[in-house]
């Protein structure tokens, strides 16, 4: 995944090529109903690559000193793995996160930028929406690598890789059980599948007012 450069798509091209009889079901990233907008916060991309929407992320606290504009938030996210990102500096443990290290998902917005393959996301220092466990019981859509089942707990992926199963995971994406081969997953206990989804399609998962880590 590029930079979130601000690509649109061809230079003079149209804006949409196709239209559906009817509604998607959801992307990435998106709120499954609006109050759950409620539960968000704005929190700064620190990842030097930027974080594409619907990824889940952690928290970490960049800045000690107190004397920074208000404006300014002391904390940025980041995806698992990481240790640092453009002018951050160093962030944590990369690649040891546990469950009280899931910050929440990142929010899909009308706004975003976007990379070369048209991924939306935002790119080092922007300002994005995040969906946080601590506020409450948040529903947002998140991509199936692997076909999602209903009910099952939420597994967050800290570092990528290939599957048992053969599937590509990626860092700060999601599965339904724990996938083994090279890929490490957190166990978000309390943190559930509340549709199913396919392969390549999208489901939407709940973290509710319960959650703790």
């Amino acid at each position: 995944m590029g930079n979130f450069t601000g690509f649109y798509g061809i230079a003079g091209g149209a804006v949409q090529s196709t239209y559906d009889d009817q509604p998607g079901v959801g992307v990435p990233g998106e709120l499954a109903y609006a109050s759950d907008i409620n539960f968000c916060d704005a929190l700064c991309v620190g990842d030097a690559n930027g974080i594409a929407a619907g990824l889940g992320v952690k928290r970490v606290s960049i800045s000690s000193d107190d004397a920074v504009s208000l404006q300014t938030p002391l904390d940025a996210v980041f995806l698992p793995g990481n240790t640092a990102g453009a002018s951050w500096g160093v962030n944590g443990s990369a690649g040891g996160e546990t469950i009280a290290s899931f910050a929440g998902v990142m929010i899909f917005d009308e706004t975003m930028q976007s990379d070369s393959s048209g991924q939306p996301g935002w790119d080092t220092g922007r300002m994005a929406m995040v969906a946080r466990p601590e506020r409450g019981g948040a529903r947002p859509y998140v991509k199936c690598v692997e076909a999602c089942t209903k009910g099952n707990n939420v597994y967050w992926i800290t570092v990528g890789g290939a599957a048992a199963s053969g599937a590509v995971y990626a860092a700060g994406q999601f599965a339904s059980y724990s996938p083994g081969g090279g890929v490490t997953a957190v166990e978000l206990t309390n943190a559930f599948f509340i549709t199913s989804g396919v392969a390549g399609g999208v489901a939407m998962i709940e973290y509710p007012l319960s959650y703790a880590g």
